[in-house]
């Protein structure tokens, strides 16, 4: 039994380690001197017809900034189409929009009355899109969030590498602002930027990102997959379509874009649940995947998503072996009072912000356990059933 115990602990702690340390290590040594295929499109010859959309719910606040940041970038104007679909909004929202269509003919308005959720909404936006357009095989469309602000070359930085037939999507780099010192917005972009890495290495290696940030990312027209009902990573479950049937997926760090950061670990919490059920919910059809680990997509899903999904359970197995073997030697004793330390520092830092103190290290392991918590409450949410993809804008820092 002390031997199983032992070897179980091991086996958690490398599945662990390999996740969030090994893998991004090896990616990045692996991806030394290496750079994505200059075979792109170039920014004074002809361009792709992009297809924009956007889901949009009550986004007074940033919906005349957005439009704005869009329609100052340096793209063709007659190669831009612009979708906003309003998922019941009643806040102002559609009639900023309305009186940006009386300026911009490239521009329209699509009016749902009943809230329905994101990956609804782009369902339809996609119905009418081909009710109205023939899509062609170098069509692009663009998805991007309500508060996601472009620079002037994001779009072409976006859609130049569809020249390669081969590109069936492209993700955007997501960069932040807005940071505060008294919320997790320090943890976060810290967590954005490393994703943004470890995806650069994978499409620079492989050719597979391991998902694009829902936030903005380009796609082949062609491969669009109607989303499937109540999804709530309806992004993730695009990726892996595309990757599915033998397309490429990377990340171009030109790419630039800017979102606001979240303040509060708690609306962080709540976000981070329902993308854990929405990753359950990918995983429950995609985990053939995982039968070819020696294949890149099936490894890097391994390594990159699958491991970090069930590290809860990988840190309670480990947890759990410590303190059952921690009589056989003072490391392992220490090694199970450690852990139990770490448990407790969500808890810690919320005393210790309500105190006024912030500190950096404590917050950065509260976070880690805070976010692996949050799921935990996903796994739970996934196996009770998903009932609606309808959402909450979570509250996020201002610039």
């Amino acid at each position: 039994m002390t031997g199983f115990l032992i070897g179980l602990g091991i086996a958690c702690a490398t599945g662990i380690v390999h996740t969030y340390l090994v893998y991004p290590a090896w990616l990045a040594r692996k991806a030394r001197n290496r750079s994505l295929p200059a075979d792109v499109w170039p920014a004074d010859g002809p361009q792709p017809r992009i297809f924009l959309l956007f889901a949009a719910y009550n986004e007074v606040d940033i919906i005349r900034e957005k439009l704005d940041a869009t329609f100052a970038t340096d793209y063709p104007m007659d190669r831009l189409t612009v979708w906003v679909g309003s998922d019941g909004s009643d806040d102002g929202t559609d009639e900023i929009v309305q009186e940006f269509e009386t300026r911009h003919d490239n521009l329209q308005l699509f009016r749902y009355n009943e809230r329905a959720g994101k990956a609804v909404v782009l369902n339809k936006l996609m119905e009418d899109l081909h009710a109205r357009h023939t899509i062609g095989p170098d069509d692009v469309l663009v998805f991007t969030d309500a508060n996601i602000l472009f620079e002037r070359d994001t779009l072409h930085q976006l859609v130049q590498h569809f020249k390669r037939p081969e590109v069936g999507q492209v993700g955007a780099n997501i960069l932040n602002r807005g940071m505060d010192i008294e919320g997790i917005s320090a943890q976060e972009q810290f967590y954005i930027s490393h994703e943004n890495t470890v995806k650069y290495h994978e499409g620079v290696n492989w050719g597979c990102m391991m998902g694009a940030f829902g936030a903005c990312y380009a796609m082949r027209a062609t491969l669009y997959p109607v989303i499937p009902r109540n999804f709530l990573m309806e992004d993730f479950y695009i990726s892996l379509s595309i990757l599915q049937r033998g397309h490429q997926a990377i990340l171009e760090p030109e790419a630039r874009c800017w979102e606001d950061l979240p303040k509060e670990v708690e609306e962080e919490f709540k976000r981070k649940t329902r993308i854990s059920a929405g990753n359950f919910q990918n995983l429950s059809i995609y985990w053939p995947l995982l039968l070819t680990p020696w294949r890149p997509v099936g490894f890097a899903f391994l390594s990159h998503k699958v491991l970090r999904w069930i590290t809860p359970l990988l840190l309670a197995t480990l947890w759990a072996c410590s303190g059952l073997l921690r009589g056989l030697s003072p490391w392992i004793e220490g090694a199970f009072w450690a852990q139990t330390a770490l448990l407790l520092t969500p808890f810690i830092d919320r005393i210790a912000r309500s105190l006024g103190v912030h500190i950096r290290l404590l917050r950065f392991a509260g976070y880690f356990y805070s976010m692996n918590a949050a799921l935990v409450m996903g796994f739970v949410k996934y196996l009770k059933g998903v009932r609606t993809n309808v959402w909450k804008p979570t509250k996020r820092t201002t610039a």
